[in-house]
């Protein structure tokens, strides 16, 4: 079954929602051919890395300087090191909703669900009102399998951002998951006005 959930590193769907807070990587200046722009990106992104860890190396008790490093090597796809960053950052200021938000993606990209539970369980603790926090905690709940808590996450999603068109997918899907076509198909009239290409999407699955 397919997710639609965005990428760390874009807008596309791929998984889960980009950081809430702080983009790291500096846009490209001017339009070249497609080889030139994703070998530019590629070097921007390793000497953004390389400059975030020499700050954090000569900032240790800076908790940006921790949290910049966390969200560089999570961009570059290692999480295990984004998770020490991340959590350094924690350590220094143990009410920063953003790192928690950071570490529950990086452990949800490792696979460490209930790792990521708890990662956004406190983000939202620190930020109550975090649709991100609530949409990528719904999501690893239905990965969990733990769809009753998934769907109160995504309808808090709702709540908060009633025109979400991915929190009304993603209820739809779990909703799917549990044969609840009743509920499943209330999602799909609501995604028909929202984004009619998810709401294909929706009916497809649940006519499977």
């Amino acid at each position: 079954m397919k997710l639609l959930e965005q990428d760390l590193n874009s807008q596309q769907k791929v998984f889960e929602s980009s950081f809430p807070v702080v983009n790291i990587v500096s846009s490209s200046n001017a339009k070249s051919n497609q080889q030139t722009s994703s070998s530019s990106s590629n070097k921007a992104a390793q000497n953004t890395l390389a400059n975030y860890q020499e700050i954090a190396k000569n900032n240790p008790n800076d908790v940006m300087a921790q949290y910049n490093l966390g969200i560089a090597y999570s961009k570059a796809s290692k999480y295990q090191e984004a998770i020490k960053s991340l959590q350094q950052a924690i350590l220094l200021k143990n009410d920063f909703a953003a790192a928690y938000f950071a570490l529950g993606v990086a452990y949800s990209k490792l696979g460490f669900y209930q790792e990521a539970i708890g990662a956004y369980k406190l983000a939202i603790a620190n930020n109550p009102k975090d649709i991100n926090s609530f949409y990528n905690l719904a999501t690893v709940y239905r990965k969990s399998e733990r769809y009753d808590e998934a769907i109160a996450a995504f309808q808090k999603t709702i709540e908060f951002s009633p025109e979400n068109a991915k929190a009304h997918y993603g209820l739809g899907l779990t909703y799917v998951l549990i044969q609840d076509w009743h509920a499943a198909l209330a999602q799909y009239e609501s995604l028909k006005n929202l984004d009619a290409s998810l709401a294909d999407e929706l009916f497809n699955q649940i006519g499977k």
